[in-house]
């Protein structure tokens, strides 16, 4: 769309796109620590980071590919959406053990279709 349409690279939509997901992140989570702080219920911020950031990332990939599946350009969303993982997760600081994200890839590539190609 942004280089047949708009004529802008592809590189540049997507660093806005990205910064969006970020900013988007960052306010709800600060709406969603204020709200637990204000009803007094005890959780250690670093905790509620970790799994809203992956919660969050969950949503964020799996609502973009639902959009995509099953169109002749789904594949080429991936690298997108991988970048847009490992940006959020670092620039968020958000620390959970690796395996955590074990069932959410395969369930992405139950739900994506990619499960039986050797390439995943």
């Amino acid at each position: 769309m942004t280089w047949s349409v708009w004529r802008v690279s592809p590189f540049i939509t997507s660093i806005f796109f990205l910064l969006g997901v970020f900013t988007l992140y960052q306010v709800v989570y600060d709406g969603l620590k204020t709200f637990l702080h204000t009803k007094k219920i005890e959780i250690d911020d670093d905790l509620l980071n970790s799994w809203f950031g992956v919660i969050y990332m969950m949503v964020f990939i799996i609502s973009m590919q639902a959009t995509l599946t099953g169109t002749p350009i789904s594949w080429q969303f991936v690298n997108f959406q991988l970048i847009a993982l490992i940006f959020c997760a670092y620039f968020l600081n958000i620390r959970v053990k690796y395996y955590y994200f074990i069932p959410i890839v395969i369930a992405y590539m139950i739900f994506n279709g990619s499960i039986g190609y050797w390439e995943s």
